[in-house]
């Protein structure tokens, strides 16, 4: 952020409508109290447009999707790890879940993995929208087809 397209303001004691617990200690033990406003007047760039995490359909080797369970995958920005699988009974081979971290070292995720026939897909949800997360994203479809 250029310094030149920033508006820095400091002010005092400003009587808010709502407080913090803090605020209201602070004031009680007649604190000052510093808010401080920063307005930036520079226009960031468009953002690229991340991974919409879905997946083609694939023919998985569930002999090797079971291979990968207990293992993880580690790259410089964040890792997989295969935690379980749950079969589906009436069709182990072809349904299953598999639970999955993803994500950055510092901010992982814990996600479901629903594979039924061809079809893959997050469940209950996708991961979040982040760049970690979309090169992981990918590195998770190299694994899965070995």
């Amino acid at each position: 952020l250029d310094a030149r397209q920033t508006q820095i303001t400091v002010k005092k004691n400003l009587d808010a409508p709502i407080t913090s617990k803090y605020e209201d200690r602070w004031r009680k033990m007649e604190k000052n109290i510093y808010d401080i406003h920063m307005l930036g007047r520079e226009t960031s760039p468009e953002l690229e447009p991340l991974e919409q995490f879905e997946f083609e359909p694939m023919q998985l080797d569930t002999k090797h999707v079971v291979s990968l369970i207990g293992s993880t995958l580690k790259t410089d920005i964040g890792f997989i790890h295969f935690e379980r699988i749950y079969y589906n009974e009436q069709n182990r081979e072809r349904d299953y879940v598999i639970r999955l971290s993803l994500g950055s070292f510092e901010r992982p995720e814990h996600l479901y993995l629903r594979i039924e026939e061809e079809r893959l897909e997050y469940f209950p949800n996708k991961p979040v929208a982040s760049k970690t997360n979309a090169f992981m994203h990918k590195e998770l479809l190299k694994a899965l087809n070995g």
